[in-house]
């Protein structure tokens, strides 16, 4: 690499890190962090016993063992100081900023071809990597010490991309050594996060464009990918088993096929136009108890998603890189979708870290392309230097965005009563009133209108009024439930899913009649 792409490389790292500084005063939050950190002494270290549980835990329903190792590390380092924690995913995040710089410059030169002028491909590459890099998106996955498996799978992930991109890069053959390092980054991705599963299907991808491969066959191109496919299919099974064992997956039953694809293609877009506009970005989007896809929540996106893709198709021989950055966005989020689901979000920014990749390349290809319309003359140089200051705004914009952003994530009482502010209406979800603290409940309720009740009206449970004070019906079915809705402050009824494995979260009481094999209406008692 030439030193002007070292360098860039390195501006890239050192400004992917600053609007995320905020992060390095945080704390451990009490949504998993305490789970997997506080009370757990599994990771503490690295000794046999210490190895042993990493590499067989499945915690939270997750099989991560190199993940479990680099924890380790950190704990070796600097005991359970949570300041370590946050800057080993800085320093993470700031090598997967430099990595897809890397990556973006090979695909825009591949893209543009040859004759695309250096300058112009190292710009592009720039402004793809900090868009990537100080998006608002990005700021769970990095201020989030439980997500240290978003940053650390998308750096294998993305180095086995670059690898296999050395590998096929302007030869006859690929070479093997490369190709080696590629499968190995691969595996070491899926010991992170099973989610990065997808890459077979992202490296035919790219054959088709931007490498333009096409010209040795479909059969050559998919036999080159059969260990990447081998591996893919092991870390599919090994997470299945693992969401099972640790964690109770949403039930087909439950949710039905229409509500499946409901939330597939609700998952299709929502992380796009995410991108696009990050604005009242939450740590928690809440499922709804019942999934209608005939609601404008999912109507939406069910219409939206396929019309965008035949335009995209329709424009593909103009625009391939639009429909190339739109397929790899489906398929980085289908392993998160409705396709397999569990727990009680419908979404979640952590998912983003890797499917928005392709939306920042194309960034990317529009500043080569106005670099190249600078040059050739086609474009006037006041206007050229006046769309180069937008670019440069727009990174600023993220920047600050993310910045706002990493100092909501300083500690739990500061996380939830964000998301409260923005999400309204999912107030009673148990996620965010359960974790607050008593003081910040009792500034909460002075905040928040009371619901309009006597002090004479019964509730659901037989409790007159509003009183705290919680009766019990069906008491061993509720303890074998776990809540995705609590009304706070006194309201009459919560609906609640049920798992045997999982039982109430700690300081959330619930009672009920059962309605049906999976569902009840309950009253809360008081949180402590």
């Amino acid at each position: 690499m030439k030193g002007a792409a070292w360098g860039a490389a390195l501006l890239v790292s050192a400004l992917a890190i600053l609007p995320f500084l905020p992060t390095l005063g945080g704390q451990f939050l009490n949504w998993d962090d305490g789970i997997n950190f506080v009370t757990n002494p599994g990771f503490r270290g690295l000794g046999w016993a210490q190895l042993r549980w990493m590499a067989t835990t499945t915690l939270l329903g997750h099989w991560v063992p190199l993940t479990w190792l680099s924890l380790g590390v950190n704990y070796a380092l600097g005991g359970l100081n949570p300041w370590g924690y946050h800057l080993g995913n800085l320093l993470l995040h700031a090598a997967n900023a430099a990595l897809f710089y890397v990556v973006a410059r090979r695909l825009l030169s591949a893209a543009w071809g040859p004759a695309t002028p250096e300058p112009a491909l190292v710009g592009g590459a720039v402004f793809a990597a900090l868009i990537f890099a100080v998006h608002p998106l990005r700021v769970e996955s990095v201020a989030w010490i439980t997500e240290r498996r978003d940053l650390l799978s998308g750096f294998f992930f993305l180095l086995a991309v670059w690898a296999y991109l050395r590998a096929v890069w302007d030869a006859p053959a690929s070479r093997p050594g490369w190709r080696a390092l590629s499968l190995a980054a691969f595996a070491a991705a899926l010991l992170s996060k099973a989610s990065t599963l997808m890459l077979p299907a992202v490296l035919l991808l790219l054959d088709v464009y931007p490498l333009g491969r096409r010209a040795r066959g479909l059969r050559a191109l998919v036999s080159e990918k059969v260990a990447y496919v081998a591996l893919a299919a092991l870390a599919a099974i090994s997470a299945l088993m693992a969401l099972r064992s640790g964690w109770a997956m949403t039930s087909y039953v439950d949710v039905g096929l229409p509500g499946r694809l409901a939330l597939m293609t609700y998952s299709f877009t929502f992380y796009p136009w995410s991108w696009l506009w990050p604005v009242g970005l939450s740590p928690m989007y809440e499922l709804p108890v019942a999934v209608h896809p005939l609601t404008w929540r999912f109507l939406v996106p069910l219409a939206a998603f396929p019309a965008i893709t035949v335009v995209l198709i329709a424009l593909r021989r103009h625009w391939p890189a639009g429909l190339a950055a739109w397929v790899y966005s489906a398929l980085m989020v289908l392993p998160v979708s409705g396709a397999a689901h569990a727990g009680f979000q419908m979404a979640a920014d952590r998912y983003s870290y890797l499917s928005g990749l392709g939306f920042a390349l194309l960034a990317g290809g529009a500043l080569v392309l106005l670099q190249r319309a600078a040059g050739s003359g086609r474009l006037r140089r006041g206007l050229a230097a006046a769309l180069m200051a937008t670019a440069v705004l727009v990174v600023v914009v993220l920047g600050a965005g993310t910045w706002r952003q990493s100092r909501v994530w300083q500690d739990s009482e500061t996380l939830w009563r964000w998301r409260w502010a923005w999400t309204p209406s999912a107030r009673s979800a148990t996620t965010t009133w359960a974790r607050l603290s008593p003081s910040a409940r009792r500034r909460a309720r002075s905040q928040w209108p009371r619901p309009k009740r006597t002090s004479d009206a019964p509730s659901r449970c037989g409790q007159r009024g509003t009183s705290p004070t919680t009766t019990w019906a069906g008491r061993s079915r509720c303890r074998a439930a776990w809540t995705s809705r609590v009304p706070p402050f006194g309201s009459s009824s919560i609906v609640v899913r049920t798992s045997a494995r999982h039982p109430p979260r700690s300081g959330v009481s619930i009672c009920g009649r059962v309605v049906s094999a999976r569902r009840f209406h309950c009253c809360v008692g008081a949180s402590t």
